[in-house]
């Protein structure tokens, strides 16, 4: 028997989960300097003004958004370490993603283990801002599914304080009309096609801020090979595939289903822009664990069927996350015992020395 249908009360089941999720915001807001991303909030948080000195220009020239800024002003007014702010993001991400695997997932263990090897340390230390925003739009799926449409776009303006990308979400309602057919098909043919027009995709954009973002995401997807492109189709397309492939007879919930019919047309418009598209799937990749969790959880499915079902998906994840271990987050240190790692202060600087370029 597995440990969730042991706890046979709702009561012992969110115990347990309370101590999982402090345990993770432990272990992630007390690192140090772990994760590229991680390295460059802290370099950045030096540049943060306190309360007393909130209305100075160098308030106005910080590139991040509202909400994340006038929060880590406010934690740079107690302290000038960074890792409250770790504290607090790994809070508010953690908080809202295990609350929703809990209403979604019908063993939410499995739930919660899935996170941990699948986007746990990547939402933690390569994407904290966006991970907020992907959190606070998991607790408001709920919205999503019962058409609150006022509740719903009110945290998607949320969401957006925290990251831009999430803007993302304001489309989501349009994604219950997606189906696989011809326009489907020839939607994601499209996505590919559109590579060669990359070049001077920058040139028409006159959106300020977002311009240089943008060129910074081209210029990222210069510097990616085909080696690359085929190692993202093979994480984000593969197992949605795959998954809407073994489900195809069962009664998935359409708003899943949508969402991996979404993460496949994201991915074959990151073949064009990689950076932008390949970051948007991180709004839907959660919903590959939720599928795989439930079809793991139902009796239905043989037990070769379930170990080759998890083993597949596992292994369309395993490359990836073997290069961000290595390279970005281990080995683990934390605030208690602050000390740089060389290997990884060098691999920051050469990707961002890309980046800038």
């Amino acid at each position: 028997m597995s440990l969730n249908s042991r706890l046979n009360s709702e009561t012992p089941k969110k115990v347990l989960l309370a101590i999982i999720i402090l345990t993770m915001i432990v272990i992630m807001g007390l690192r140090f300097r772990v994760g590229t991303d991680t390295i460059m909030y802290m370099d950045r948080f030096e540049k943060f003004p306190t309360l007393d000195t909130i209305f100075s220009r160098r308030t106005y020239e910080l590139e991040f958004e509202p909400i994340y800024t006038f929060l880590c002003i406010c934690l740079k007014t107690i302290t000038p370490e960074f890792w409250p702010v770790q504290v607090m993001a790994s809070a508010i991400s953690t908080t809202c993603i295990i609350i929703f695997l809990y209403r979604t997932c019908k063993n939410v263990f499995l739930g919660v283990f899935f996170y941990l090897i699948f986007q746990w340390l990547y939402f933690s230390v390569e994407i904290m801002r966006e991970s907020i925003a992907i959190g606070i739009f998991l607790l408001n799926f709920r919205n999503l599914e019962e058409k609150k449409w006022l509740k719903y776009y009110l945290f998607c303006f949320l969401c957006m304080g925290f990251h831009y990308s999430s803007a993302i979400t304001f489309i989501f309602p349009l994604l219950q009309y997606l189906r696989v057919n011809i326009w489907y098909i020839g939607a994601c043919a499209a996505m590919v096609a559109i590579t060669p027009l990359v070049e001077n995709f920058n040139k028409f954009l006159e959106l300020g801020f977002v311009t240089a973002k943008i060129s910074t995401y081209i210029k990222d997807g210069e510097n990616q090979n085909i080696n690359w492109h085929i190692m993202e189709f093979i994480r984000n397309a593969v197992p949605a595939v795959f998954l809407l492939f073994i489900c195809r007879k069962r009664d998935l919930n359409p708003w899943y289903r949508a969402m991996l019919l979404f993460q496949i047309l994201l991915t074959c418009g990151s073949i064009a822009i990689p950076v932008v598209f390949q970051r948007l799937t991180n709004y839907t990749t959660i919903f590959v664990n939720i599928v795989l969790c439930n079809y793991l959880s139902d009796r239905r499915s043989t037990i070769p069927m379930r170990v080759f079902a998890a083993s597949f998906v596992i292994l369309s994840q395993s490359y990836y996350y073997y290069t961000l271990y290595k390279d970005r987050c281990f080995p683990y240190v934390s605030v208690i015992e602050p000390e740089k790692v060389t290997a990884r202060e060098e691999y920051f600087r050469s990707i961002w020395k890309v980046k800038r370029r």
